[in-house]
């Protein structure tokens, strides 16, 4: 009895929130790369930089574990991750001898455990699990494929206390893969350890994958849990999650809403069931981004929803190359980041909003120069009276952000200069805006240089627009 009371006991429960995940070998992260993680976190950096290549990493495990049959190994080609072959997910140096076989993830609950998975490619295809390691405060606990549990602690290394009362000589205990990792089994007398004990197999079921969105949204969604876990991606269940919520009073329908009105898509959104139909929901929202008279009759299916000129045939901004310099990073911002951009100088999300609003496409560039880092960023507009208004705000913006006292330039003036003082470490610097005209197009034009380079870091006559 006392034996069987020490067998039922479990390990004392880790931490289940990630503060840290690292990843070597994975596409294009060649060596180890660590992101430390908070209650929110952005990623962010240049194309190929290994944003996706961590996102993805945490995918292929969530699919593996949630998938209905058993792949046997990592499901490449899964509803968050579409893999063809394990060679395109390893990182590849460009010949045979920089090419990477093995790839490891490790998670990070904090001082109290550390979990690491190292897989294998395997010569018939896919991935399987080659080595996993669990480090505790109480020791380390190292599983291999054929590895006997007598011989788990006979390297150099802290016993780890609770599996140690259960290894005991002549117990018929293994090691086994799991999907995505190790895991050991005891005898039916002892029941069997658990695969999360090693490495979490609901890890899939605390992510949940909301993919961009490819194409319209759906007239109709088949009927889902509406409570996590959410297997798969998770566009699947948005409707059935608000209509949860709005059938059980719950506040965070009205939050959603709230949310949507202050980002400036939407007065209204709501779930409901299609009539003749117990199986499918569908999404409601209003067409303007504020409630008019009448405004119940402006709602409509989400996927009835306009798109815009400027959606549809995307003004395309193009920047010469640099007379000065390299380019480190070249991306677009789009409405949504220019309006957060005036939000978090200007402190007004109305002027914000207007200022943002009448955007046709953009294009920024940082520019590397011998003389410190600079952006350039132009900037397409609907009408001259939108750019107009642009070029004002992002003008009192870039003053503010540099604490600077207001400047008053003639009415109608079309170019703004700001010269920066030094200030601690920061060196000199020269803002400047102008409105240009690009094959009939008002064009702002935006820079934030090293002093006095602005005039001559890139040629703005080449800036080209198309559609």
């Amino acid at each position: 009895m006392a034996q069987q009371s020490k067998s039922s006991e479990n390990p004392p429960s880790s931490p289940r929130k990630l503060s840290a995940i690292s990843i070597t070998g994975f596409k294009s992260l060649r060596d180890r790369s660590t992101l430390r993680m908070a209650p929110l976190t952005l990623l962010s950096g240049a194309n190929s930089a290994g944003k996706s290549s961590i996102m993805q990493a945490l995918l292929l495990i969530k699919q593996t574990q949630e998938a209905t049959h058993d792949p046997g190994g990592l499901l490449l080609d899964g509803p968050c991750v579409h893999a063809k072959s394990a060679e395109a997910l390893l990182w590849n140096g460009g010949d045979k001898k920089k090419k990477a076989e093995i790839w490891s993830i490790e998670l990070d609950y904090g001082p109290d455990r550390v979990v690491q998975v190292d897989y294998q490619r395997q010569p018939t295809g896919g991935f399987v699990p080659l080595r996993t390691r669990e480090r505790t405060e109480r020791g380390e606990l190292v599983l291999e494929d054929g590895l006997y549990p007598a011989e788990v602690w006979r390297r150099d290394q802290p016993k780890h206390e609770f599996w140690v009362e259960l290894l005991v000589p002549g117990k018929d205990v293994v090691v086994a893969r799991s999907r995505a990792s190790h895991r050991l089994v005891f005898p039916s007398s002892f029941g069997e350890i658990a695969p999360d004990r090693i490495f979490p197999d609901d890890l899939g079921s605390d992510i949940i994958h909301l993919p961009g969105l490819r194409g319209n949204p759906e007239r109709a969604y088949l009927k889902s849990r509406s409570t996590a876990p959410f297997p798969g991606t998770f566009q699947n269940y948005a409707a059935s999650v608000l209509l949860g919520w709005q059938e059980q009073k719950d506040p965070r329908a009205a939050e959603v809403a709230d949310h949507l009105v202050r980002l400036g898509l939407t007065w209204k959104v709501e779930a409901r069931r299609v009539s003749q139909s117990d199986t499918e929901v569908e999404l409601r929202v209003g067409r303007l981004p504020k409630a008019q008279k009448g405004g119940a009759k402006d709602l409509v299916n989400i996927a009835d929803v306009g798109f815009g000129v400027s959606q549809v045939l995307p003004v395309v901004v193009g920047l010469p190359a640099p007379r000065i310099g390299t380019v480190l990073y070249s991306n677009s911002f789009g409405e949504f980041e220019t309006r957060l951009l005036l939000v978090q100088h200007l402190k007004d999300e109305a002027l914000a909003r207007r200022g943002a609003g009448g955007g046709d496409g953009d294009k920024f560039a940082v520019i590397r120069t011998p003389d410190g880092d600079a952006l350039v960023w132009a900037s397409a507009w609907d009408s001259a009276v939108d750019a107009a208004d642009f070029l004002d705000l992002m003008g009192d913006a870039s003053r503010r952000r540099y604490e600077m006292a207001r400047v008053d330039f003639p009415a109608g003036a079309t170019r703004r200069r700001y010269d920066v003082p030094a200030k601690g470490a920061r060196a000199a610097r020269t803002v400047t805006l102008s409105l240009e005209q690009v094959s009939g197009q008002p064009v702002v034009v935006y820079m934030d240089t090293p002093a006095r380079l602005s005039a001559t870091l890139i040629n703005v006559a080449g800036i080209t627009v198309t559609r």
